[in-house]
C-alpha cells in the first residue's frame, strides 16, 4: 500500500470536511472563549498559534483579538477569531509509572493535546533507527504526556501493522514504538518518502481542525541540504507548505545526542563521533524545519527531558488567531506572517509564514470506500469518520472480546452516555452507531440504531445523574482494532469516542475473555439496548462505568476457554499503587460447555477504602495460564 494511502487510512477514511464543519458546529453552539474551535471555516481560512509572554517569560492571559495586529506580507489583516486555549489545567503532565495498568475504558471527557509521533527517520548521520531512538521516543510517552493527550504513532518507512491510531492509552503507544525495530526495506528515495508522509499527515490533521496539532518528528532527514536533488527539495517544500497552511507545528528530535567526541565516549559509546561541517548544516536544517512551522527542536543534546517539557509548555497555553487573507495566494511562494500585540514589554512567538497553494498541485489520494450506515444522519456519519474523539456528548466505551464463532470473536460493546448534555424530553431521538477499523484500513460495519426516548420523570432524573447505558455486540477477527462509537441527537449535541481492542484468536490451550463489570445501582434503569442473558449472569447490566460507591453491588465476569476444567482460578484486589498488597476475592466457576467456563466475582465494596484498585483474574490448567486485569475507583457515595 502506498505511504500516502497508509497515512490516510490511519488518520481517517474519507474525511468529509463540509460534514465535519456541520456536525461540530451543531454540537458546540456555545463554545466559550477558552475552548479551541474544532473546525476550519474554509479553504482560505488560516489559523495561527500565538504565544505571548511577559519580561519574566510568563504567559500573558486575558488578551482579545483587539490586542493583536496580524500582517500578511506586511498588509494588515482582519482577525475574525482569537481563542485562548488553556490545556495546562485540563491535561497536566503525568509521569507514567512502570507497571501501571491502563484503563480498559476509553472516554472523550476532558481536553488534551494532539500529537503525532513520526518515527523511523535516519538521523543527522544517516543511521537507521535503533534502540536509542526507541528509548528517546518512549521517554516522551513516559514523561511528557497528560492523561487526556491523544497520540498517534506513524512509522515513516514501516508497515501499517506497526502503527497506532490516536489513543490516550500509553501502553499502546509504547507497544507501537517497540514495533519499530531494525531497518525496513525502502523502495525509493528515503528523504522524499519521509517528507511525502509528513505532507500527507499535515493535510489530514488540518482537516480535523481543533487548534494546534503537533508532529513530533524523530530524526527527520536533512532539510534543504546543500546539493540535495531537486525532487527532494520539492518534497520538502510541499511538506512545509502543508504544515503552515494547516497550522501543524513540527517538533523535531534528533536522537543522535551530543556530538562532542569526549562526551559521546563517556555517555554515548555507540555514537559516531565528533561534530562535522555536514552535521552543523544538518542541525541548522532541522532548526529551520521547526521554526518555519512554529515548532521547536531537540538537537545536539542528551537532555531530552527538559526539551520535552519545553515542548509541553509551548502547547499548554496559546491564542489561536483565525483570519481570511485579503488576497488569497495561489503561487507556491512563501508569504511572511507578522504578529504583534498592542501592549508594551511583551514577547510574541508565532510561525513565520505559510506557502501559497498551487492550483495545479496534485490532489490527495482518493477517499477510501465507506460502508453503509443505515439510519444514521450525515452528522453522525461525519463524526464517525473522525480519527480523534469529538466532545459534545460525553461518552465512555469498553470493548470486551469473547470467543465467537466462524473464526471471529464476539466483542461486547458497553457504553455510557453521560447525562450532562443530553436532551431527554419525551420523544427525543438518539442515533447510536459504532464500527471498527484495523490499522490496515479494513472496516467492520458494526451496528446502527435510532432510539426514541420515552422516559418517566424518575428515569429522566436518573439519566441526568448517571447517564444512559448501552450494550451491543459485534463480530471481529483476531487482531488490533479501533472501535469508534458515536451518539448524535438531532435536537442536541454529538459525541464520538475511539477505543482500542486487541482481539486474541483464543486458540491457546488456556485463554480468557476480557473482564466485564456490572453495577446494581446503574442497572436500576434499563439501558438503551441490553443483553438479557449477560444481565442474568452478572445480576445487573454490563457497564462502561469504572467509578463505584462503597454501597454499590459490583460484579465482574469473564469466560475461560480451556481443554478441560481449570486446575485453579482465583481473583485478587489490590490498590492500584501497591499491587503487592492484594487480597483474595471469591470466584464462582460455572460450566458452560466442554471448553468454556464462566468465572463470576462479587467485589467486597463495603470493605474497600476510597481509592483506585486493580482486579486481577487468573486461571491455570497444568503449566498453561491466562490473566486479565481491570482498573476501577471506589468513592464514598
Amino acid at each position: 500500500m502506498p505511504l500516502r494511502r497508509f497515512v490516510q487510512t490511519l488518520l481517517t477514511a474519507g474525511l468529509c470536511l463540509a460534514g465535519v464543519v456541520a456536525v461540530i458546529a451543531q454540537s458546540r453552539p456555545d463554545a466559550p472563549q477558552d475552548q479551541p474551535p474544532t473546525f476550519r471555516a474554509g479553504v482560505q481560512y488560516i489559523e495561527v498559534d500565538v504565544r505571548v509572554t511577559d519580561g519574566d517569560g510568563r504567559f500573558v492571559r486575558g488578551l482579545t483579538k483587539d490586542d493583536f495586529v496580524l500582517l500578511d506580507d506586511g498588509k494588515p489583516q482582519t482577525i475574525s477569531t482569537a481563542t485562548f486555549v488553556d490545556l495546562e489545567t485540563e491535561s497536566p503532565v503525568t509521569r507514567r509509572i512502570p507497571g501501571t495498568i491502563e484503563p480498559d475504558v476509553a472516554t472523550n471527557a476532558g481536553g488534551g493535546r494532539k500529537w503525532v509521533m513520526l518515527l523511523g527517520g535516519f538521523g543527522l548521520r544517516g543511521q537507521p533507527v535503533g534502540l536509542r531512538a526507541q528509548l528517546v521516543a518512549r521517554q516522551f510517552v513516559n514523561q511528557a504526556l497528560g492523561p487526556n493527550d491523544e497520540v498517534a504513532v506513524v512509522p515513516v518507512y514501516g508497515t501499517m501493522s506497526s502503527a497506532q491510531g490516536f489513543t490516550r492509552n500509553r501502553a499502546l503507544m509504547l507497544s507501537s514504538i517497540d514495533r519499530q525495530q531494525g531497518e525496513p526495506v525502502v523502495v525509493g528515495d528515503r528523504a522524499i518518502i519521509a517528507f511525502q508522509v509528513l505532507e500527507e499527515l499535515c493535510v489530514r490533521l488540518g482537516r480535523i481542525g481543533g487548534g494546534r496539532k503537533a508532529v513530533l518528528f524523530f530524526d527527520p532527514p536533512p532539510f534543504f541540504e546543500v546539493g540535495a536533488a531537486v525532487q527532494t527539495l520539492f518534497a520538502q517544500r510541499d511538506a512545509i507548505r502543508a504544515a503552515t497552511r494547516n497550522n501543524v507545528a513540527i517538533y523535531a528530535v534528533s536522537t543522535d545526542g551530543l556530538t562532542n567526541r569526549d562526551l559521546t565516549v563517556k555517555y554515548l559509546p555507540d555514537s559516531i563521533g565528533a561534530l562535522s561541517d555536514r552535521d552543523i548544516v544538518a542541525m541548522a536544517g532541522v532548526r529551520l524545519l521547526a521554526e518555519e512551522t512554529g515548532g521547536d527542536v531537540i538537537v545536539n543534546s542528551n537532555n531530552f527531558e527538559d526539551g520535552y517539557q519545553r515542548f509541553v509548555r509551548e502547547t499548554n497555553q496559546y491564542y489561536l488567531l483565525g483570519y481570511t487573507p485579503s488576497v488569497e495566494h495561489r503561487d507556491d511562494k512563501f508569504h511572511q506572517l507578522t504578529v504583534r500585540v498592542n501592549r508594551p514589554g511583551l514577547t510574541v512567538k508565532a510561525r513565520q509564514g505559510y506557502y501559497g497553494i498551487n492550483r495545479e498541485s496534485a490532489p490527495l489520494s482518493a477517499p477510501l470506500p465507506e460502508p453503509a450506515a443505515p439510519g444514521l444522519s450525515a452528522e453522525a456519519m461525519d463524526a464517525l469518520r473522525l480519527p480523534l474523539t469529538l466532545n459534545g456528548l460525553t461518552l465512555d466505551l469498553a470493548a470486551t472480546p469473547f470467543r465467537g464463532t466462524d473464526g471471529n470473536a464476539s466483542v461486547l460493546v458497553s457504553a455510557r452516555v453521560r447525562g450532562d448534555a443530553l436532551v431527554l424530553g419525551a420523544g427525543e431521538l438518539m442515533e447510536v452507531g459504532f464500527r471498527a477499523t484495523t490499522t490496515e484500513g479494513k472496516t467492520t460495519p458494526g451496528a446502527f440504531h435510532v432510539i426514541k426516548l420515552d422516559l418517566t420523570d424518575r428515569s429522566r432524573a436518573a439519566a441526568q445523574s448517571s447517564g444512559l447505558q448501552f450494550v451491543d455486540w459485534m463480530a471481529l477477527p483476531a487482531g488490533r482494532h479501533q472501535v469508534r462509537f458515536v451518539v448524535h441527537q438531532p435536537n442536541g449535541k454529538t459525541g464520538m469516542v475511539v477505543g482500542d481492542v486487541d482481539v486474541p484468536d483464543f486458540k491457546a490451550p488456556v485463554s480468557m475473555s476480557g473482564l466485564v463489570l456490572a453495577s446494581s445501582r446503574l442497572s436500576a434503569q434499563p439501558p438503551l439496548k441490553m443483553d438479557e442473558p449477560l444481565r442474568k449472569i452478572l445480576g445487573a447490566h454490563p457497564t462502561a462505568e469504572r467509578t463505584f460507591a462503597r454501597s454499590d453491588a459490583v460484579t465482574a465476569y469473564a469466560e475461560l476457554y480451556t481443554n478441560g476444567r481449570p486446575d485453579a482460578t482465583s481473583a485478587t484486589l489490590a490498590p492500584a499503587t501497591q499491587l503487592s498488597r492484594s487480597r483474595p476475592v471469591d470466584v464462582t466457576l460455572s460450566f458452560l460447555d466442554q471448553s468454556r467456563f464462566g468465572a463470576l466475582a462479587r467485589l467486597p465494596m463495603r470493605e474497600l477504602q476510597v481509592g483506585d484498585y486493580v482486579l486481577t483474574l487468573d486461571t491455570r490448567v497444568g503449566r498453561q495460564s491466562a490473566r486479565r486485569q481491570v482498573v476501577f475507583s471506589v468513592t464514598e457515595r
